[in-house]
This record gives structure tokens, C-alpha cells and sequence, in this order.
């Protein structure tokens, strides 16, 4: 029975005031304990459940945790005898339950309620024997539903070896007696929860680290390591209705459930399960983070990482709990495991409703387009999420030689710098990048920074990271453009074909970090800048403006734009290629909503990049700067644009089923897939044309990459395959054989075959990036100590692993402190007098008017000369200007070449 124990904070009154309660002799002490807070109006209702007991000795305490009003007179209304035990504190669910430790002495055993659960009659009684009947240690009522008792909410439930619950009945189920036996389970709710005294004194109660939700797993847990039994039993029924302010999760305390269950699998297994449940959790969790990213569900993902997280930081709190865990078992886990239920509860649940999407076969095979089931023309639930999950494996298998031996440093495919070094840089304004400059650092450092911190400095694992993400990053923004608006099977084609275009693979196998940025970003862009339009089917509870819209829009483009300047020039011209193409569509005023949104993402750009917005435009080099290369484009037939490949990728043919499949649309989509797909094709168009324009008129000029000027074409095709399915599904499934269904079974035949070049591109494990490279080469004329020279790079403005200066047509160099290029050295600063005099000695040995090249290079502190022939190291042929450029350095007096690798010449002035 309750005896009052008060203190500073806390006080123990009875309900009427007057003497304590007599306990009848012979019969088990029972002491109902009933945490509450600000209780709603259903609290009298549980009150007279208690009160309608017949059970002779049981005693009622009611913990008050900090409730804005006193409920001392609400309960003496309805329970003159009961005690109330009220805190100034603001207690959780365990902690308040607890107060019982220190407020009840002689009792049985305790019977935990919620304050929106009301017993039945009889209830206590049916307890109790049953404790005795099946020795139990904790016993679980039936829960009901407060408004409908004949449905099911709870008879307990069992768990899966990484403590996720499995419950005895549906919640909802019709209480038609079916479970209407005693079962040994897991876990039961506390919402009515029978425990002996002395059990849940030596357990020490309910654990607090974890209040708020778990807490019934946890002791139930506990108590069957310690060898109690943990039942449900029908003989008990209470009412629930789940809104208890205390006891009750939330929808934001749901969230914590994968990170108080992976407590308490830490705290209650012995070691030689952990080392074997453990990395299945992690891998599990792994899964499940991947699921939620490839559907777009990032706050759960963000749930799962921080449940590991708040694991990890309360890893001494866990192993404390866990030491008087093992003190205390009774039970060995291979008999706490036999009470468990096999596999994974979310893995089996996931395949349980996808298999309950309905049959997938097709009939007849021309049937098929004209009678399929509606399963299949509501969309594939959860089976394409799987597929897109495939679709991220085979990006990771395909790079999986890339984690032991790193990225080759080719072109833009360079180290990092120390995060040391490009934080100084970006504080002071000095950058020590070619003779060392006064003025701000690019975004570039200081997201080289944040990524050299999250990889703890490893410059290899970084860059594969970035080459990963970017190929991941890239179906997932094509998979979430047609959010809302297509099926799950149409977006999961959409984001395949992202990935089948040649744009990554040559973006990859050419070193153009640009080109893979812009690439990763445009399907993400694209999806943003058609919602600008705002019509149908992005017409529906619209509420942000286009210029509201144009921000979240300028805000990834910003992201892009850390790596790639030149995206801020593609969302410009994307943006004027849709709002003409809406235009001509005959919706003037949604063109304008699209030119105001872009020019809103273009302002939110250049504010998120202060001051590099300032430098750049003040720069007269500005251009050079912005396309990333000072190398022009080479002539592009047809062929090429059509596969959009720069020859990198190999296929053949097959790299041009993409924009084939993306043909369909046009021929069978009505209404606004129609619309939609011709928006796509003017984007492609469009891209096509800069190509060619660009390889015709500006050849001589820096051009950006041919796999960057596809990227917008491999984004918008991409999303006109995916409509292609959307129409095939609205448009063309439930008519009449005709044209229209042959059209849609050859355009699936295409697609799937424009699959094969990027299944077989993942066999090398390297995304057909060459294993050699200049860089790593010359990196052994390094020195041990910190670098005090500086070293020039000379070749083809395409094949330097910098952004070289141009000293002739063809030819261009470039400074690094040391031997090593970085990504400080993709951006250079302005140009000052000590780069121009330097340029100025180069070209006069160049043009043969000087003999002693190393002493005016030793003037500027450079110790090496490196020509790049082949940036991969393979020994290619140089072409005729770095050939004869390699001819005048070895004519130089005072310079000493040095064999160091194919593909390269390397001279020193020491």
C-alpha cells in the first residue's frame, strides 16, 4: 500500500486526507499506479474503472508530474481513498512511474496504468491470477478501443532480434475471441501492466535514459533476463484511447523508436550475441537509410543516423546499465531468443505489402496493353523503391575499386588541400595558389574543408564520396521531379535512365568533376523549374510565389555552383528555354512565372556566395573562370549528340536508346504529359544546339566540357522516358489494340536495352576511370618536409590537372606550391604582374630567345617543369605543340630531365 513519503520538491497526500486505507489479510496487496499530466477529460473515466474494481486489498497512488493544475480534488471526486504523489517537475512516463520505489512498501505487485485507460470489471482480479497461474513476472491486459471495445488495440507482442515489436493483433481487428488465450510474449503495454513488487525493485525500476518510449520493451526485456516470465492474458480488459500526455508516444517521439530500441538490444544481449547482431543492426540500418533517401523521406533518415549517433555519445550510460543487466541474468539468450520472431520485422513487413500490390504477370502478350490489372496501372508500390535501391548498390559496385586505391588525379579530379590550409584561406583572403594572391576564396575551399572534415582527411576517401554521391544524387533528383505527379513505376524509369546516358560515364572517365556536378544537379533543377510554370499537373495547392519557389530553386543551384560556377549559367539559359517553350504552348503568363522564379534563384545564388559573386564579376577573366576550361571544343557529329556522349563511354548504339525511348511521349501522351515531354525535347533541343553553335563559332575560345553542355539533354530525356510510362499508363492502357500499344512495348524493349552499357560498365569497379595519372607520378619528387618551391606545369589546356593561363594557341601553364595540384588550384586568383612577368619568361624561352629557362624559373622559387603529354600516364602520343615544347626544354642549359612516368617529361634546375 501507498505510505507518504515526501521531500523538498514533491508531497504525498490522500485523496480524502485522512487515515491510510485498510489492506485486507490473505489476499495479494495490489497499488494501482497511475502517472499522470494535465490528464484530459477521459482521466475521470480511468478513475472510475479503478474505482469499479472488486478486488479486496488494492490501493490506488496517482503520480502527478507536473501537472499545471493540482488534480488532487478531481481524484478525491472519484477515489476518496487514493493517494496522490504530485512533482514541481516535469517527469516522464518512466521516471514518475518510479516514484513508486520510494512510495510503496508491503505491495504485490504494482499495476501500471495510463491516465486514458480505464480497467473493465474484473480486470484486477484476472491479473493477478493469472501472475499466480502462469508465474509471471509482468502481466498485460487486453487493450480494446475506448470507443469501440469491440476492436482489438494490443495483446502484446514479440520482437526481433534488433527489438523491433511484432504485435499479436492488428490494431483495429475485430475482437471476435480469437486471441482470447494466454500467451508468453515480449513485451506488453503499460497503458496496463501488472508487475511484481519485488521484480521491479530489483530491476530498479524503469529505465530513464530512455522515457518517453521503449520503456516497456526495455523492462520486459530486463525481466526475462532475469528470468521472469512476461505473459498477455484476456482475463484483464482495459479501454485505451492513446492520447495520454504521458505514457502515450507522439508522432515526434515515434521517431525515437529505432534509437531506444538499439539501446536496449546494447544493454540486454550478452557479448557474443552483440558481436553477432550488432553489424546485422548496422547493415539493416544501412538498408533502411538508403530506402528513405531513395524515396525522399530524409528527415527518417536523418532519424536512423542520429539514433546510432545518440548511441555512440551515450555509449558509458548504456554500458553502466548494461553491467547490472548481466548482474543480474538468470535466463541464457538462446531461450530469450526462442521468443523472438525470426528475421527482420521491417524487412518482412516491407515484402508483405509488397506482395499484397497484387499479381504482376502479364496475360497474353498482346492482351497485355489493352486489359492490364490495376495494380499495375496504379503503380508498382514498393517494389520500384527496392529497384532504386538496386540502382544505388550497382553505383557502389561499380566504384567499388575506387575505396582502395582512390580517385586517379586527372583534369579536375584533384586532391584536397589541407583543411587546415583552406580554412586560413578563406579566413584571411590570402590563397597561396600560384605566386600567392591577396582576395577571396572560391566556394570551392570551403566545401573542400567541410568535406575534408567529414572524411577525417583523407583526401581519397573524399573524392570517391563526391564521384559516388554525384552518381547517386543525379536518378534521385529525377525520381523526385515527377513526385506527385506520376507512378512509382514511371519515376523509377526516369531515374534508370538518368543513369544509362553516357554524360556520367564520360563526365567519369575524362576526370570532369564539373561535368559530374552539373550532372548530379540538373534532373534537381529541371524538376524545380517546370513547377515554376504552375500548371497542371503542378496546379494544385500551390501556396509560395515563383519568386519564393525561384529561391529553393537558387538554393540548389548555390550547391552546385561549390564545385561548378557554370551551373548558374545553365539554370539561366534552362530557364529561358522553358519559359519559350511555354510561351509558344500558348501560356504567356506562366512563362513569365518561370523567367521570375529563375531570376529569383539567380539573386539567391550570387547572395549565398558572397564575395565570390563580387570578385567574379569584377574579374576580367570572368568567363574562363565560369566554364572551367581554356581548351576549345572539338567538332561533334550528329552521332555523338544523339548517343550524348564525348566517346569515353562505351555502348556503341546503345547509348542512343535513351533518346529514342524518349520519342514515345511525343507519340502517344495527352494533356499535360504531352505538354511536359514537348517542354523535355525543347530543353534537348536546346542543348544540342549550344553544342553545336558553341563547336562552330567559339572554337578557338574556352568552352566548357561536351559532357557538361549534355548534362541538361541527359536530364530532360530522362524525365521524358519516365512520362513516356506515365502516358503509357493513363493514355494507352484500356484502349483498343492499335499503333499507340506497339509504340509503348517498343519503346520498353529500347529502354531496357539502353540498360545494358551501364550494367556493363559496372564490371570494372572503377566507372571506366583509368587507373594512371600524371599526378600521382610526379608526386614522388615531393620532399618529406614542407614544400619551399614551387613547381610549373605545362600541356594541353584539357590535360593539365589545373586551370592553366594560356601561352599559345594550344598551350597553357600553371603553378602549384609543391608538386601536388589541388582544388585550389581549379580556380585561380586574378592575374598579377608576378604571373604575367612569369608568362613572359616562359614565352621567351618558348620562342628560343633564351638558353637558361631554370634560372628565371628560380627567380619565382620554381624547382620543376612538368609537360603533360597524357594525363593518365599511358605514354600517348603528344601532340605537335607539347611535342616541340618538350624539345625546347631539353635544349635548356641549366635543366635536367628526369625520367619519372610515361605520358609525361618532368625537368629540374637544381
Amino acid at each position: 500500500m501507498p505510505t507518504p513519503a515526501p521531500d523538498d520538491d514533491e508531497n504525498t497526500t490522500g485523496a480524502t486526507g485522512g487515515p491510510d486505507p485498510v489492506v485486507t489479510v490473505g489476499v495479494p496487496a495490489v497499488v494501482a499506479v497511475i502517472p499522470t499530466r494535465d490528464p484530459g477529460p477521459w482521466f475521470v473515466d480511468a478513475l472510475a474503472g479503478l474505482a469499479a474494481q472488486e478486488y479486496p486489498n488494492l490501493s490506488i497512488l496517482v503520480i502527478d508530474a507536473g501537472s499545471a493544475e493540482d488534480p488532487t480534488s478531481l481524484v478525491a471526486s472519484v477515489l476518496p481513498t487514493a493517494f496522490v504523489r504530485r512533482s514541481e517537475r516535469r517527469l516522464g512516463f518512466a521516471a514518475a512511474a518510479n516514484e513508486a520505489l520510494g512510495a510503496v512498501e508491503g505491495a504485490t505487485f504494482l499495476l501500471f496504468c495510463h491516465d486514458d485507460a480505464q480497467l473493465l470489471p474484473g480486470a484486477v482480479q484476472g491479473l493477478v491470477s493469472e501472475a499466480f497461474r502462469e508465474n509471471a513476472g509482468i502481466v498485460g491486459a487486453k487493450l480494446v478501443d475506448w470507443d469501440r471495445p469491440d476492436r482489438l488495440r494490443s495483446m502484446g507482442a514479440r520482437i526481433d532480434k534488433f527489438g523491433v515489436p511484432a504485435p499479436s493483433v492488428e490494431p483495429g481487428e475485430l475482437d471476435q475471441a480469437q486471441h482470447d488465450s494466454t500467451d508468453e510474449v515480449a513485451v506488453v503495454s503499460t497503458a496496463a501492466m501488472l508487475v511484481r513488487a519485488d521484480l521491479f525493485a530489483d530491476l530498479g525500476g524503469f529505465s530513464t535514459d530512455i522515457d518517453g518510449l521503449a520503456e516497456d520493451l526495455d523492462l520486459c526485456w530486463r525481466a526475462r533476463v532475469a528470468g521472469a516470465r512476461v505473459v498477455s492474458t484476456p482475463g484483464g480488459v482495459a479501454r485505451h484511447r492513446e492520447l495520454a500526455g504521458i505514457g502515450d508516444p507522439d508522432a515526434t517521439r515515434r521517431r525515437l523508436a529505432g534509437r531506444h530500441q538499439a539501446r536496449v538490444m546494447l544493454a540486454c544481449y550478452s557479448a557474443p550475441q552483440l558481436v553477432r547482431i550488432v553489424p546485422q543492426a548496422v547493415v539493416g540500418s544501412v538498408l533502411d537509410i538508403l530506402l528513405n533517401v531513395v524515396a525522399a523521406r530524409f528527415r527518417q533518415a536523418g532519424d536512423i543516423v542520429s539514433g546510432w549517433l545518440w548511441n555512440l555519445f551515450h555509449l558509458p550510460t548504456t554500458l553502466r546499465i548494461r553491467r547490472r543487466v548481466q548482474q543480474s541474468r538468470r535466463t541464457p539468450d538462446l531461450e530469450v531468443r526462442s521468443n523472438q520472431v525470426r528475421g527482420s520485422v521491417r524487412l518482412s513487413g516491407y515484402l508483405r505489402i509488397a506482395r499484397s500490390m497484387g499479381e504482376r504477370r502479364l496475360p497474353a502478350a498482346l492482351a497485355a496493353a489493352r486489359d492490364l490489372p490495376s495494380s499495375w496501372q496504379d503503380g508498382a508500390g514498393p517494389i520500384s523503391p527496392l529497384a532504386l535501391i538496386a540502382l544505388v548498390v550497382m553505383v557502389i559496385f561499380g566504384a567499388r575499386g575506387l575505396f582502395g586505391a582512390g580517385l586517379s588525379s586527372i583534369r579536375e579530379f584533384v586532391p584536397l588541400e589541407h583543411v587546415g590550409a583552406l580554412a586560413r584561406g578563406w579566413w584571411n583572403g590570402w590563397r597561396d595558389v600560384g605566386l600567392g594572391h591577396q582576395g577571396p576564396a572560391p566556394s570551392v575551399n570551403l566545401g573542400a574543408a567541410a568535406l575534408s572534415v567529414i572524411s577525417f582527411g583523407s583526401s581519397a576517401l573524399a573524392r570517391t564520396v563526391v564521384l559516388i554521391a554525384a552518381l547517386v544524387l543525379g536518378p534521385v533528383g529525377s525520381w523526385r521531379a515527377l513526385r506527385d505527379v506520376a507512378s512509382t513505376r514511371s519515376r523509377l524509369v526516369a531515374a534508370s535512365a538518368t543513369l544509362a546516358v553516357a554524360v556520367p560515364a564520360d563526365a567519369v572517365g575524362e576526370g570532369r568533376l564539373q561535368a559530374l556536378v552539373v550532372f548530379a544537379a540538373m534532373p534537381w533543377i529541371l524538376g524545380r523549374v517546370v513547377r515554376l510554370t504552375r500548371l497542371e499537373p503542378f496546379d494544385s495547392g500551390l501556396r509560395r510565389s515563383s519568386v519564393r519557389q525561384g529561391v529553393g530553386l537558387g538554393l540548389v543551384t548555390a550547391a552546385a555552383f561549390v564545385v561548378a560556377p557554370v551551373s548558374v549559367i545553365v539554370l539561366v539559359l534552362l530557364g529561358v528555354v522553358v519559359a519559350a517553350a511555354t510561351s509558344l504552348a500558348g501560356h504567356v503568363r506562366a512563362a513569365g512565372s518561370v523567367l521570375a522564379g529563375v531570376a529569383s534563384a539567380t539573386a539567391t545564388v550570387a547572395v549565398v556566395h558572397l564575395p565570390t559573386t563580387i570578385d567574379l564579376v569584377g574579374r576580367s577573366d570572368r568567363w574562363w573562370l565560369l566554364v572551367g576550361s581554356s581548351a576549345p571544343l572539338p567538332r561533334v557529329d550528329v552521332p555523338s549528340m544523339l548517343r550524348l556522349s564525348s566517346g569515353t563511354a562505351t555502348g556503341g548504339w546503345l547509348l542512343a536508346a535513351i533518346p529514342v525511348a524518349a520519342v514515345v511521349p511525343l507519340l502517344v501522351a495527352r494533356g499535360w504529359r504531352l505538354r511536359l515531354a514537348a517542354t523535355c525535347w525543347a530543353v534537348t533541343l536546346g542543348s544540342w544546339a549550344t553544342v553545336a553553335l558553341t563547336a562552330r563559332f567559339f572554337a578557338e575560345s574556352g568552352t566548357p566540357s561536351l559532357p557538361l553542355l549534355l548534362a541538361p539533354a541527359a536530364a530532360a530525356l530522362a524525365m521524358a522516358v519516365g512520362l513516356g510510362v506515365a502516358a503509357f499508363e493513363s493514355d494507352v492502357v484500356g484502349g483498343t489494340y492499335g499503333w499507340r500499344q506497339l509504340v509503348s512495348i517498343c519503346g520498353a524493349v529500347v529502354v531496357a536495352a539502353g540498360m545494358l552499357p551501364l550494367l556493363f560498365g559496372s564490371f570494372d569497379g572503377r566507372w571506366r576511370l583509368p587507373e594512371g595519372d600524371t599526378v600521382s607520378a610526379v608526386a614522388t619528387l615531393a620532399p618529406t618536409s614542407s614544400p619551399q618551391f614551387r613547381t610549373l606545369w605545362i600541356g594541353a589546356p584539357d590535360d593539365l590537372p589545373l586551370r592553366g593561363r594560356m601561352l599559345e594557341p594550344g598551350l597553357a601553364a600553371g603553378i602549384t606550391t609543391g608538386v601536388t595540384p589541388t582544388v585550389e588550384n581549379l580556380a585561380p586568383a586574378q592575374e598579377g604582374l608576378g604571373d604575367q612577368a612569369l608568362v613572359s619568361v616562359v614565352r621567351s624561352a618558348l620562342r628560343g630567345e633564351s638558353a637558361r629557362l631554370g634560372r628565371g624559373l628560380a627567380s619565382f622559387g620554381v624547382r620543376y617543369v612538368v609537360v603533360v603529354t597524357d594525363p593518365t600516364a599511358a605514354g600517348r602520343d603528344p601532340d605537335p605543340v607539347v611535342k616541340r615544347t618538350i624539345e625546347v626544354l631539353e635544349a635548356q642549359l641549366d635543366l635536367t630531365e628526369q625520367s619519372v612516368a610515361p605520358g609525361m617529361g618532368v625537368f629540374s634546375s637544381d
